[in-house]
């Protein structure tokens, strides 16, 4: 599931596909204006669509990913209780490639719990 709001209503789109467990899985995002599509593994596309007037979402902010990061004010906008628990391998966001590594080496600038697959490291 991937929900997002443009500034005027919340949109989400669902896959219906399983997660595959102890196995790596591809999820691939697109989201034009208000339209969104997203497909998990090689299954089928499925769409949505955010509501209101609102088609843009600017980030001033740094891109959390597997937690919620600070979230004042979102809660009851959007449907997220717990982060990730797992691994990413790869993200690749509008043609950039992030590399996970802290900075100077990679573009992390915070991590906790981080750490090779069964090794966990903390930083702060």
């Amino acid at each position: 599931m991937v929900a997002f709001d443009c500034g005027s209503g919340v949109g989400v789109v669902r896959s219906e596909e399983t997660v595959l467990l102890n196995q790596w899985n591809h999820i691939t995002l697109y989201r034009h204006r208000w339209d969104a599509w997203l497909q998990l593994n090689s299954g089928k596309h499925v769409q949505g669509r955010s509501k209101g007037l609102f088609s843009r979402i600017t980030f001033r902010e740094p891109l959390f990913i597997g937690g919620p990061g600070n979230t004042t004010g979102l809660t009851e906008k959007l449907p997220v209780a717990k982060g990730l628990k797992g691994c990413i391998r790869h993200l690749e966001v509008n043609d950039h490639i992030y590399k996970f590594a802290l900075e100077p080496s990679g573009e992390a600038t915070k991590g906790y719990g981080i750490g090779k697959l069964g090794i966990v490291y903390n930083f702060l």
